[in-house]
């Protein structure tokens, strides 16, 4: 029985208190040279963290922050453990030691002796891993703890296509000799490792009332499994995905306490119906307010609550900021509904995306080469903006041929943007971008258009930098049901012309089967189920960076490395009727200024290295 609670909405107080940062991490290390492990230490304890030091022999273990829900230590026979992440003090230490971490969403390190394991389970979580030649390793759940230790120098062999796309494919990072720890990784495994990308698909499931039902007591279970032991939980609230998962807390009789972004300035941008379901369900709702001044004091020290840059760093800002209310009104676990809209195929521009590009297959090569020159003419680029290189990443796209056409979502700035960008000589790719695209895409090449999409916009990992982020720099574990694997082996089973079958305004938003599910039990209120699909990344984010962010972002620029043409970049950050008219009408985040926010944030990192 869902217990009585009085609803509530009230908007959070900006005093200095509601500012609640707990940063948790681990750092490890291999190597005669203490160096990099003690530089390392000295940068957390410079900004007032605190840092125990747990093996300090021929290799060195240290944690950084107090034990928590995020972070976990102790002593397991021999073997000394060091947990971090979301899942850390679900975990058994003696079993961690063992090597026993196939699930879960944390990271591990084992010091014994002489020797030091790092571990990866399934989760979010990740470990950074810099090795020297010398053989000698800084291992860390930050990056900043990475770039504190070693002088780390930029590896601008993948910039172009970094700033193509916002992310590094194969466990790259953007510093050279750091790589990202793969799945049950081992310290010494050598650097820059190609991923071995799979693709899973489940048996296939005609959608019934049975199987809509089945999904909803998986999704219940994996909500109630989470919330064992206590009655009082927090929810970062959006739409319907976070919605659902506090239907489900209430109806099992727990208190949910829901927070939200809030833009006082541009209340249209708030999350809609937010009111409804407070009412519906009982919550006591935050409204967290988010700022111009939040976000500059963010990309100013986005190095320091990030480990990767990205397209819209003020999207994990959001959260990482959202998290420190979390803290701060006594939470230490976040529910969330990350996760939803990629198992069942539920973002809308996604799927556009899908059907644009099997269109495009069928236009003449050449009828493509004419677009692409056309929409790549300064004088168009600079009228139109993100319009023409939203226009000429679809045309460059086409043109590579079936899968790596309908993979990968939108170039930011390709060839003819970074030309005019880049003032200097470009550096020499690695690896041609289109050969890269061909490869990522090779992986996923039998599934079909939209899956094949979404497979694409997975690899970005926005999600996993922003949940990495909240949780290394507030200690906010996060948590979201739909990761579960037993749900998302049964969304992958679900034919997606039944996920997606286009019947009415909100089945045409996806996930049919479980709106489905919900309306015939009456979890939601229909306001809150039939409601258009909002963007997680929705703000006055173009506003701030062209008004009063401008001179943040013109100062952080200074740290690219390579000279900028400051013309070029005024003319990104000029008003533009087309851009306007792409936030109302195309995009679902209203934003359009991604390669400006992907310019910063690779700054953010780039300044301060060597």
């Amino acid at each position: 029985m869902t217990r009585s609670v009085p609803a509530r909405s009230i908007q959070v107080n900006r005093r200095a208190n509601d500012r609640v940062t707990r940063v948790q991490g681990s750092i490890g290390a291999t190597g005669p040279d203490r160096g990099p492990f003690d530089r390392a230490v000295a940068h957390h304890r410079a900004h007032g963290e605190m840092v125990s030091i747990l093996h300090d022999a021929d290799v060195r273990l240290a944690v950084v922050g107090p034990p928590g829900r995020a972070l976990a230590h102790g002593v397991a026979g021999r073997a000394t453990v060091a947990m971090t992440g979301s899942d850390a003090s679900r975990l058994e230490l003696s079993a961690v030691a063992d090597g026993c971490f196939d699930h879960g969403d944390a990271v591990a390190m084992v010091a014994e002796g002489s020797t030091m394991r790092s571990l990866t389970g399934d989760g979010q979580s990740r470990l950074l891993q810099w090795k020297g030649d010398d053989g000698a390793t800084l291992v860390a759940s930050s990056m900043a703890s990475i770039t504190a230790g070693v002088n780390c120098h930029v590896d601008r062999s993948w910039e172009d296509f970094l700033l193509g796309f916002g992310f590094l494919p194969d466990r790259r990072t953007l510093f050279e000799n750091v790589t990202v720890s793969d799945v049950a990784s081992e310290m010494t495994e050598p650097a820059g490792r190609r991923a071995n990308v799979t693709v899973s698909h489940g048996p296939a499931i005609a959608p019934t009332e049975t199987v809509e039902d089945d999904l909803l007591t998986v999704l219940e279970s994996a909500v109630l499994r989470r919330a064992e032991g206590r009655d009082r939980h927090a929810v970062l609230l959006g739409g319907f995905d976070s919605a659902l998962v506090c239907a489900l807390l209430r109806r099992a009789g727990h208190e949910v306490s829901t927070f939200t972004y809030a833009f006082p300035d541009t209340p249209s941008m708030n999350q809609r119906n937010v009111d409804v379901l407070v009412e519906r369900l009982g919550l006591d709702h935050h409204w967290v307010e988010i700022r111009p001044e939040d976000l500059d004091e963010g990309l100013r020290t986005l190095d320091r609550r990030l480990n990767h840059p990205s397209a819209q760093p003020h999207y994990q800002l959001h959260t990482v900021r959202a998290c420190e209310v979390v803290r701060s009104a006594g939470f230490d676990l976040a529910f969330t509904g990350d996760g939803c809209d990629a198992a069942f195929l539920g973002y809308p521009t996604v799927n556009q995306r899908a059907r644009l590009s099997s269109l495009l297959e069928r236009i003449p090569s050449s009828a493509i080469r004419a677009g692409v020159a056309v929409a790549g003419a300064p004088r168009i680029e600079d009228r139109a903006g993100q319009v023409s290189r939203v226009t000429r990443s679809m045309l460059h796209a086409a043109a590579l041929g079936w899968p790596a056409s309908g993979h990968l979502p939108t170039r930011y700035l390709d060839e003819r943007s970074l030309g005019r960008l880049r003032l200097g000589p470009a550096p020499t790719p690695a690896e041609p971008v289109a050969d890269v695209r061909h490869r990522l895409a090779a992986a996923a090449g039998d599934l079909d258009p939209i899956r094949l999409a979404f497979h694409g916009q997975a690899l970005s990992g926005a999600s996993r930098v922003k949940i990495e982020g909240a949780v290394g720099f507030t200690g906010v574990s996060i948590y979201s049901p739909y990761n579960d694997a037993r749900l998302k082996q049964m969304a992958a089973g679900i034919p997606t012309d039944q996920l997606r079958p286009g019947r009415s305004t909100a089945k045409s938003l996806g996930k049919s089967v479980l709106i489905d599910a919900v309306r015939r039990r009456g979890l939601l209120p229909d306001a809150v189920i039939d409601q258009p699909k909002q963007s997680p990344a929705t703000s006055p984010i173009d506003a701030w960076l062209s008004g009063p962010l401008r001179p943040t972002v013109l100062e952080m620029l200074d740290g690219l490395p390579f000279e900028w043409d400051r013309r070029y970049v005024d003319t990104l950050l000029a008003p533009k009727a087309l851009e306007e008219l792409y936030r109302r009408k195309v995009t679902l985040s209203r934003h359009a200024l991604q390669a400006v926010g992907l310019l910063v944030s690779y700054a953010a990192f780039t300044r301060r290295a060597g």
